[in-house]
């Protein structure tokens, strides 16, 4: 983050954090500084809030899951690619 207010990028990064951990306090004032600047970050983290509350009302195991269970090959090539990482190569 450079100096005390973060750049746009720096700040969706702050917002998309804060949701899964509780930010220092000193982040958390710069993200308020930086989004009472900017309507883009500002209406970037309401909806990245909007977003993570609709998820967590949803049911872990929905009927889709149940109904349509994945395939055992596909989550083997999944588990596959996700060991490979993002370049295709083990890791």
């Amino acid at each position: 983050m450079n100096k005390m207010i973060p750049n746009c990028r720096q700040t969706q990064e702050l917002h998309s954090r804060g949701l899964d951990e509780k930010l220092p306090w000193l982040q958390r004032l710069a993200v308020r500084i930086h989004c009472l600047l900017c309507t883009c970050c500002s209406r970037y983290g309401k909806q990245l809030k909007f977003m993570s509350r609709l998820c967590d009302q949803l049911p872990e195991y929905g009927d889709f899951g149940k109904k349509n269970p994945m395939p055992e090959e596909s989550r083997q090539r999944i588990a596959q690619a996700l060991k490979r990482g993002p370049g295709g190569e083990a890791e």
